[in-house]
């Protein structure tokens, strides 16, 4: 009998902290995905994954880990905040870039990226990035390329950003 009692407490206390864990959506899962498709140089699935308004810039971060071999490490993103059909998540972890030698890590955890459902499906809009100690956050126009990965394409050498006419004008006929 005690250990029936037992395994009924075990089994509340177990979902008692499921229910305290962040909730891994498909918000959440969109902005993982993203990441995934970032590292893997899958550049159909990554537009797939943004939304129309932020895919010129996220294709800038996407040409920017080009010429390295990046995987992700112990990245889980969740939904923090969250109506309806839009979303924010944040994620665990952290991008590490290798060129050579050198090898890069890129903080995953101090972003909040901005997820929205069209269509039936989540696309990453963006992200905002929290200041590190005690400035303000940047958001709004500020979603750019994150400070440290401008750095990184000055550090690897693989030098300037393209703008999204100058990606058009780069593809065959055949994709545009």
């Amino acid at each position: 009998m005690r250990r029936i009692l037992f395994f009924i407490g075990l089994g509340f206390l177990a979902a008692g902290l499921a229910s305290c864990a962040p909730a891994r959506t498909a918000s959440s899962q969109a902005v993982e995905g993203l990441l995934r498709a970032l590292v893997q140089r899958d550049e159909a699935r990554f537009t797939a994954l943004t939304c129309p308004e932020y895919e010129a810039q996220a294709l800038v971060e996407y040409d920017s880990f080009g010429l390295v071999r990046a995987e992700l490490n112990g990245v889980v993103c969740a939904v923090i905040d969250g109506e309806g059909d839009t979303s924010q998540a944040r994620c665990t972890g952290n991008i590490d870039a290798t060129n050579g030698s050198e090898v890069r890590r890129f903080d995953l955890t101090a972003r909040t990226y901005q997820v929205i459902q069209s269509g039936g499906d989540w696309l990453v809009c963006g992200y905002t990035k929290l200041a590190r100690s005690g400035g303000s956050a940047r958001d709004g126009a500020a979603w750019s390329v994150p400070d440290e990965w401008r750095a990184a394409q000055g550090a690897f050498g693989f030098g300037g950003r393209r703008n999204a006419d100058e990606r058009a004008s780069a593809k065959p006929d055949s994709y545009r």
